[in-house]
């Protein structure tokens, strides 16, 4: 009589399958055969399966899962919460009590009665605390308070916050708020005024209803802030000791645009170059008044028959004259 090639042995007794005895340990036989190829011992192969099922006001449920869905509390939140043996009447809270909380050997309902009896912000109170500080401010004459810390010095803040010392002094004299202290400045045309940022010279002209070019004027003359948008008489200008009563006035003197003259200013450019010719860093060494009579008058009879200004004129022959030296 042939042998059926698919009789198991388990525990001393032929099974035709493993069907047959998936059957009688009551177990899936899929589950059986991963069993058997795992090298599970014979007598763990009729364990029952672990179940996920778990009983909440005496319902059962197929899952942690399925319950944080009908008590509508976050998976982690619920895990958490039985992990850590609080009662089930606790588990589908929105929000649990807080602890209570130690401070100078006294006890607190909750960090909002601490910053109410202190007076200070929920979050800085959290962060004192979190750090070893105390709550009162200490009786010192030096030293600086950033978000409710306190630094010894403003160097001392300065490391912490990653920040130059100079950096640090100006924002603190520029009333800019304690949290922007420590920002990195990515754009270095960014400008205070009036505790607001604006992102350059331009941005501030426009919001003071004022020309871009009066305002550097007053800037680079080192007028305080407070000054910068106040009617001033500030159109006199000093050039290589001689006044003029406007810059306008003084880029004729010199014979170039004023808007040229003004570019130079703001670029920081020495008094002697400020008439040098445009487009060329030759200079002339004088102004158009100073000019040789044969140019001024060549540059007269040049501006009739081009229908142009002396001065464009005047420009002309600067140019075709730098550029013959050149060659």
């Amino acid at each position: 009589m042939n042998k059926n090639i698919n009789e198991i042995e388990y525990q001393g007794r032929i099974f035709p399958s493993k069907k047959a005895l998936a059957k009688y340990l009551n177990v899936n036989p899929s589950t059986l055969s991963s069993r058997i190829a795992k090298g599970w011992p014979q007598e763990r192969w009729g364990e029952e399966l672990k179940s996920n099922r778990i009983t909440y006001q005496k319902k059962s449920y197929e899952s942690i899962k399925h319950l944080s869905k009908f008590i509508d509390i976050p998976l982690a939140t619920l895990t958490k919460r039985i992990a850590k043996g609080i009662p089930e009447s606790q588990w589908a809270k929105k929000k649990l009590s807080e602890k209570k909380i130690k401070y100078e050997e006294k006890e607190y309902k909750s960090f909002d009665e601490l910053a109410n009896l202190y007076k200070l912000p929920v979050d800085i109170v959290k962060n004192r605390l979190a750090n070893g500080y105390s709550l009162d401010k200490p009786k010192r004459k030096t030293g600086i308070y950033h978000l409710g810390i306190f630094f010894k010095s403003k160097i001392k803040l300065a490391d912490h916050l990653g920040i130059s010392i100079h950096e640090l002094n100006k924002r603190i004299k520029e009333n800019w708020p304690e949290e922007r202290w420590g920002e990195i400045k990515i754009n270095p045309n960014e400008i205070f005024f009036e505790d607001i940022l604006f992102e350059s010279v331009q941005s501030l002209a426009d919001h003071l209803d004022m020309k871009v070019s009066t305002l550097w004027s007053r800037i680079n003359r080192g007028l305080p802030k407070e000054e910068w948008a106040s009617e001033l008489q500030d159109n006199k200008i000093t050039y290589k000791g001689k006044n003029f009563s406007s810059t306008k006035i003084l880029s004729k003197y010199l014979g170039i645009e004023h808007h040229t003259l003004l570019r130079r200013i703001q670029r920081g450019w020495p008094q002697e170059r400020w008439g040098d010719a445009v487009g060329t860093e030759i200079s002339t060494g004088y102004t158009m008044e100073e000019a040789p009579k044969h140019l001024k008058e060549a540059a007269e009879k040049l501006a009739i028959g081009l229908n142009i200004s002396t001065l464009e004129a005047y420009k002309i022959l600067l140019e075709k004259i730098f550029n013959k030296k050149r060659k």
